[in-house]
């Protein structure tokens, strides 16, 4: 009784983990990717005050045949910020992409920035740097 037990609970096991994978490599084929480019990928804000305003706007546009959908977001950390649209991008469209840089903490910074999407090349990096003066 207990080997069948063992048996079943096995073979059970075993399906589950053989048809969640075949399910999360559906989902991924079954995204349509398409080709993001930024006009620039590295903005160097140069000397910056301390708690001045730092925001740049990355320039991009879907080079591919798909819409482009920008996923998430992720920053190096907390003192850098994305803003940007959750709209699809039709093919041949511009948009951007606003980074803000929190400028209380004086010194040299350089951060990077990946940018999910059903690119091609993603995530793709784009970098800021500066310096925050005392």
């Amino acid at each position: 009784m207990i080997k069948k037990s063992i048996i079943l609970i096995t073979i059970f096991l075993v399906g589950y983990f053989i048809s969640s994978k075949f399910i999360k490599s559906i989902d991924r084929t079954s995204v349509k990717k398409t080709k993001l480019s930024f006009s620039i990928t590295k903005y160097d804000f140069g000397n910056l005050q301390k708690n001045q305003n730092a925001k740049f706007y990355f320039k991009y546009t879907n080079l591919g045949r798909n819409p482009l959908l920008l996923e998430k977001i992720n920053t190096t950390c907390g003192c850098t910020v994305a803003n940007w649209s959750k709209e699809e991008l039709r093919v041949n469209e511009k948009d951007s992409l606003l980074i803000s840089y929190d400028t209380s903490k004086p010194g040299y910074f350089t951060k990077e920035i990946m940018v999910y999407s059903n690119s091609e090349t993603s995530p793709d990096h784009i970098f800021i740097k500066g310096i925050v003066l005392k």
